[in-house]
């Protein structure tokens, strides 16, 4: 989940862009400080299409308006404030919540045997025990790293959205933190080109015992197809504090995808 929120400048046309992911539900809630006149507009910004399409207007507060995204595209959902009078400003909050049930997308998910350890040490993966983590992450750990590479995927599939499996342990005043990097390997003579396709805002900092899902580490407005010769892979970064509570586990990668 995406959660925003602040205030708009008095006395000036402000904007701010929210993307949707596919299938994805944004929640506005605008508060008018002074109660004078002043106007919200937002329009939807159709990626690839350049168009912009006015949604609603407000002259007054609002409690909570829900806007979706039912296509198979990402889109954008800017707020854009003009108020008439210097003496006010206006607070908003706005949260995008993704979905995993959109037309269209099915949920793949990575297995243990993709996975390796990273650059930075800490992560352990393939533990000699029965169960089917990728991997576990114990304590006093700093930016360890973690790869985990894509599920099979064709050329041509489209990536819309991705998210951790598993969970998160920690304590009142002792954090555990977590980032997801999805990246992409392209092949080349000189050998392959790594770039990020999508990254989380900011690493979830928490300090109590915590599961992964799309609510907490979900990559929004991501719309990559899948091309010749490119690889994906998901690189997790992770800190856990120097307390025996705070660890971390990773069951899987789940990536949303429209088939080719």
């Amino acid at each position: 989940m995406t959660v925003r929120t602040g205030t708009f400048d008095t006395a000036e046309q402000v904007s701010l862009d929210l993307p949707l992911a596919v299938g994805a539900t944004a929640t506005v809630i605008l508060t008018n400080s002074g109660g004078h006149d002043w106007q919200v507009n937002l329009e939807e910004l159709v990626q690839g299409r350049g168009a912009t399409a006015l949604r609603r207007t407000f002259t007054t507060d609002t409690t909570g308006t829900t806007f979706t995204n039912p296509g198979t595209k990402p889109i954008t959902l800017r707020v854009r404030c003009v108020l008439l009078d210097v003496a006010d400003t206006v607070a908003y909050i706005l949260n995008n919540t993704p979905s995993t049930t959109a037309a269209g997308v099915v949920e793949v998910v990575a297995s243990a045997a993709s996975a390796k350890a990273g650059t930075t040490a800490g992560f352990v993966v393939g533990a000699g025990n029965n169960l089917g983590k990728i991997a576990t992450l114990p304590k006093a750990i700093t930016a360890g790293t973690l790869v985990i590479g894509a599920p099979s995927l064709r050329v041509g599939d489209r990536i819309v959205g991705a998210y951790l499996v598993g969970s998160l342990q920690a304590a009142s005043t002792k954090h555990t933190t977590v980032l997801l990097d999805l990246r992409s390997l392209t092949a080349a003579a000189a050998g392959a080109t790594d770039a990020s396709v999508a990254v989380m805002a900011a690493a979830l900092d928490v300090q109590a015992n915590t599961i992964l899902s799309s609510a907490n580490t979900y990559l929004p407005a991501l719309d990559h197809a899948v091309v010749a010769g490119e690889t994906l892979y998901g690189l997790v970064t992770a800190t856990t504090a120097n307390d025996d509570l705070c660890t971390a586990e990773i069951q899987g990668l789940v990536l949303q995808v429209i088939p080719a």
